[in-house]
């Protein structure tokens, strides 16, 4: 899964303005909490978050092409 967040981070920003963002939830406490807070239930869990605010969870395929389209077509 780093492998496929950090295509996604070296692709985004030149095909878009979509920027990618990554925290291990298991890290420490602070981010325990984070995930607690924000309902994250299980590893990994992918979220857009649009520039309103509106989050869709993305549920395919673990895969840079899939991932792509599905960010293009919430943002």
């Amino acid at each position: 899964m780093t492998e496929l967040m950090e295509a996604l981070g070296e692709t985004l920003p030149k095909k878009t303005n979509i920027a990618v963002a990554a925290f291990n939830c298991d890290l420490n406490d602070k981010h325990r909490d984070i995930a607690q807070n924000i309902q994250v239930n299980g590893f990994p869990t992918l979220r857009f978050y649009n520039k309103n605010g509106k989050m869709s969870e993305y549920y395919g395929q673990r895969e840079i092409k899939p991932i792509l389209q599905f960010l293009l077509q919430n943002s």
